[in-house]
């Protein structure tokens, strides 16, 4: 039976480590002996995370404390990012200060679509997709996911689940767009983070929320489904969580909550309807394919170093 822990959280640093501490207690992470690990942010553009789009280096930084005080102050850690379709890694982290911080917290950065690949074939609802990951993942004994709260007009909301299918080696992952949810699901067939922390400090919906809330679990599925249940959807009628629970990726039994109430978050949150904003999003990505298609990249030269 997968756990999820849950966490309310003021919003200054000391608050926010010391609510990283008592939800990564309650969780049921076993692991020994590690010696490295890889940290999946979710920094998907350049805006900052009190917009709620990505996630919190505040978190990040509780997650490096909280990791070092269990395994050993030697230990090698990692932040990863793989570039999007309409984001750069080498831009993001700096715009965003990941800079500063790996040098406060003495941890490496890593751009998760540069180097060596590895391609994986997997095969969803009769699709098979054939997809790439970079070899840095494969060099880390824990993988730590830790997407944002959020919705999103594609596939609800993204959490768990979709972070991982952000660290595909690929940077125009808008090509994945016609079969999303296999691509999402087949992502997490194939890397397997073994803890997932959620991001709700400030959420996103209608519009940003200050919503104290922090989630984990080992079972990405499950933390979904709950964080789901926070945003107020039924998870069960999102696509790639159906599949997911069809697929077993992740359990599909009852789910034992641990902490606060989900309920109490779900009564503030500003949920919105996603469906409306469909017909926007694909003439966006229109724009971006032709746009890609022209100049042969996503990024506007002057952003070029």
């Amino acid at each position: 039976m997968p756990v999820v822990s849950i966490a309310r959280t003021g919003f200054s640093s000391p608050e926010i480590k010391n609510s990283i501490r008592g939800l990564l207690d309650k969780t049921d992470l076993k692991a020994q002996n590690v010696s490295s690990i890889l940290i999946k942010t979710n920094a998907c553009f350049y805006w900052d995370s009190s917009t709620g789009q990505t996630t919190d280096l505040r978190v990040i930084s509780g997650i490096i404390d909280y990791m070092r005080d269990r395994f050993g102050n030697d230990i090698t850690i990692r932040v990863g990012e793989a570039d999007a379709s309409a984001m750069r890694v080498k831009h993001v982290f700096d715009v965003l200060k990941y800079d500063e911080v790996a040098r406060q917290k003495r941890v490496e950065l890593v751009n998760l679509s540069e180097g060596e690949k590895f391609e994986k074939e997997v095969t969803l609802a009769g699709r098979k997709i054939l997809l790439s990951f970079s070899k840095k993942i494969l060099e880390s004994d824990m993988i730590i996911n830790v997407p944002k709260m959020k919705t999103h007009p594609l596939t609800i909301l993204t959490c768990c689940l979709k972070n991982v299918y952000g660290m595909i080696y690929e940077s125009h992952k808008y090509r994945y767009h016609k079969y999303l949810d296999q691509a999402i699901v087949g992502a997490n067939k194939v890397i397997r983070p073994h803890l997932n922390v959620v991001d709700g400090v400030i959420a996103s919906a209608r519009q940003p929320i200050k919503l104290g809330c922090l989630l984990a679990g080992t079972d990405p599925l499950a933390v979904d489904s709950i964080s789901a249940m926070i945003m107020g959807y039924d998870p069960s009628k999102i696509p790639h969580l159906a599949l997911a629970r069809r697929e077993k990726v992740g359990e599909t039994g009852e789910i034992t909550i641990v902490g606060e109430d989900p309920g109490k978050f779900r009564e503030v949150f500003p949920t919105r309807n996603v469906k409306m904003e469909m017909k926007t999003v694909t003439i966006l990505y229109s724009l971006l394919s032709a746009y890609s298609r022209v100049v042969g990249d996503i990024i506007p030269p002057s952003m070029e170093k």
